[in-house]
């Protein structure tokens, strides 16, 4: 073991991405109420119940296209991928606990983000 420790190996931050950082801070990990839940828990959450949300709008619009099967299959796959990334390779940072208001600003913020 070297002594390094994980801050000094870590890359610094962009200026450009410090006041998303810092939006990201405020909404989610210091939003108000008791922090109660993990944030991986919320994120894998996200993830899984991506595709069946996919597959109920496939079948609340009747939209069975190949583009709409597409859709559901790379959204399935990256979901998949990411639990296996999210098992194999855990990330410590995604254990801090958020309160259930900053579990509802984290999904905002991923839906936007992916819309």
């Amino acid at each position: 073991m070297t002594g390094i420790t994980y801050e000094e190996k870590r890359e610094p931050i962009p200026l450009w991405s410090k006041p998303l950082l810092w939006v990201n801070d405020r909404l989610i990990f210091e939003a108000p109420g008791k922090p109660v839940i993990q944030v991986n828990w919320a994120v894998n959450f996200h993830k899984i119940i991506t595709l069946f949300l996919i597959y109920g709008m496939m079948n609340i619009t009747d939209n069975y296209s190949n583009g709409a099967w597409v859709y559901l299959a790379l959204h399935g796959i990256y979901g998949y991928c990411w639990l296996i990334k999210a098992f194999g390779f855990r990330d410590l940072q995604f254990d801090n606990k958020v309160s259930l208001f900053g579990v509802f600003n984290l999904y905002a913020l991923l839906v936007l983000g992916t819309g």
